[in-house]
């Protein structure tokens, strides 16, 4: 798994349970970052008194999770941490966007297909890489990095061509990368400052030129 080699390439051989413990990690990754925009919300309407609100929630629900899942040690910490996203996430959307009329079914209805997409291509990625079993054995931190970039790549083009096959078009891709655009810093444009001569130095001007 690219977890456990991104963990064997920069911290060494001795750490592979560390890599798998770090799997359980990455679905909560995604949904994460779609979680905390309910912030976003609660302050742009002037409500942060409702995201503190929410807080407590958050805080006894993961809480409640990460005792359920102490039995299974750090992996079961590590899974309860990812589902705890993924049961307050529309939760946490609704509630924000409540005092503004701001409904669920929007929201869903623009990240369902950034979502399936991910899911088809993490589930063809795992298919795939069962088909290369030469890649899987290679030893050592060369091969950790050849799987490293192998399987990223790979996941990074099934999940843009599902994207783009169920947007039947390339515009999310165009957004996305005008946006990041939007993020980068820029060199301030040069201001030019056009001198219009007055009344009086244009009478000089012609009495110059007179004489």
């Amino acid at each position: 798994m690219t977890s456990r080699d991104l963990i064997r390439l920069f911290l060494g051989p001795g750490w592979e349970e560390t890599g798998r413990i770090f799997a359980f990690f990455g679905p909560g990754i995604g949904v994460m970052l779609l979680y905390y925009t309910h912030g976003w919300i609660h302050l742009s309407i002037g409500r942060p008194e409702r995201w503190f609100r929410w807080g407590v929630i958050e805080v006894i629900c993961t809480v409640g999770l990460f005792l359920i899942a102490l039995p299974w040690g750090p992996k079961g910490i590590a899974l309860a941490w990812t589902v705890s996203f993924f049961v307050l996430l529309i939760p946490s959307l609704w509630y924000a966007g409540r005092p503004i009329g701001l409904g669920v079914g929007p929201i869903l209805t623009i990240i369902w297909k950034f979502f399936a997409a991910s899911v088809v291509a993490a589930g063809s990625t795992a298919w795939l890489i069962h088909m290369m079993p030469e890649l899987e054995a290679m030893p050592g931190a060369v091969g950790a990095l050849a799987r490293l970039v192998s399987y990223s790549l790979l996941f990074t083009t099934l999940y843009l061509s599902a994207v783009v096959a169920l947007h039947r078009g390339f515009k999310p891709i165009y957004r996305t990368a005008h946006l990041i655009g939007d993020f980068l810093p820029r060199r301030p444009a040069r201001q030019t400052v056009a001198v219009v001569p007055s009344k009086a130095a244009d009478e000089l001007n012609i009495a110059r030129v007179a004489l």
